[in-house]
C-alpha cells in the first residue's frame, strides 16, 4: 500500500512539471505585467496623439508600435492569433493590455483594465455657459 501511495504521488509530480512545460512561447510576446500597455499607433493619427498624452498624464507605462512597419504589424497578427483574437486589427490607435486587444481610444476603458479608479485620470470639464 505505501509502494502504491508514492508512486501516486510521484505519477502527480510528474504530471504537474509537465503541464508547466508545456505553457507555449507566444506567452511571452503578451506583456504580463498589470500596468504595461502597448499601444499600436500611426503618426497620422490625431487619437493616437491624444491618447500618448492621456498615458504620459497618468504614469502609465507604455511601448508604442507603428501599425505600418511591416514587422509590428506582423507581430500583432501574431499575438492577435495567439489570444485568438478575430476582430479588425487596422484601426488606431491599438491597445493590448492585460492579454486583451481594445481598438480606439477609451480613457475609461484603459483605466478599469488596469484596475485604475477614474480618480486617477485627468479629465477635462466643459463649462456651460448660461445663455441671456
Amino acid at each position: 500500500m505505501l509502494k502504491l501511495k508514492k508512486l501516486t504521488v510521484l505519477l502527480m509530480l510528474l504530471f504537474g512539471t509537465s503541464c508547466l512545460l508545456s505553457i507555449p512561447d507566444s506567452y511571452d510576446r503578451v506583456p504580463p505585467e498589470p500596468d504595461y500597455v502597448v499601444m499600436y499607433s500611426t503618426s497620422w493619427c490625431v487619437y493616437c496623439k491624444k491618447a500618448k498624452t492621456f498615458l504620459k498624464e497618468n504614469k502609465i507605462v507604455y511601448i508604442e508600435k507603428n501599425l505600418e512597419d511591416p514587422e509590428d504589424y506582423a507581430e500583432l497578427v501574431q499575438i492577435a492569433k495567439d489570444l485568438n483574437y478575430r476582430g479588425r486589427l487596422n484601426a488606431v490607435p491599438l491597445f493590448i493590455i492585460k492579454r486583451r486587444i481594445i481598438l480606439g481610444f477609451s480613457p475609461k476603458e484603459i483605466l478599469f483594465l488596469l484596475n485604475r479608479g477614474e480618480s486617477s485620470s485627468k479629465t477635462f470639464n466643459r463649462v456651460k455657459s448660461e445663455l441671456k
